[in-house]
């Protein structure tokens, strides 16, 4: 498949606002290298983790992405018989936590998933181990 025809793909089926926004505003003969660049591959999982710009298309980091190597990933722990377990942290990027826990995500239908806990801040941490009334 071409990059033209992923990035059509893309814009028929991308249901975040964001995404579709920004795949929207590309024209495909003025931002054909743009679009190209943004679809030619999928976007590498190297020794840093998967890294990459921030964006709508294969080739960036965005939910999507996230949610494919997410899958691979209880896929190859399935196959392989390993416990379904895994750690998610955020960063201080943009959008970090969206990434991390994207809706519809496939842990559920990999019988991966567990309620998030609720978000603890350091001050309400400190409160809690606090003798003090």
């Amino acid at each position: 498949m071409t990059a033209l025809n992923t990035y059509r793909r893309w814009l028929a089926r991308v249901e975040d606002d964001a995404l579709r926004a920004e795949l929207s505003a590309l024209d495909e003969v003025r931002d054909a290298a743009q679009i190209e660049d943004r679809f030619y591959r999928d976007l590498a999982f190297g020794t840093g983790g998967l890294r990459g710009v921030l964006g709508a298309g294969t080739n960036r980091m965005n939910v999507y992405v996230v949610r494919r190597a997410t899958q691979g990933l209880a896929a190859y722990l399935k196959a392989a018989g390993l416990p379904l377990r895994c750690a998610i942290a955020y960063d201080s990027r943009i959008g970090s936590p969206r990434r991390g826990r994207p809706p519809s995500s496939p842990r559920r239908s990999c019988g991966w998933f567990r309620p998030p806990a609720r978000r603890q801040s350091c001050t309400d941490a400190r409160r809690q181990n606090d003798p003090r009334p």
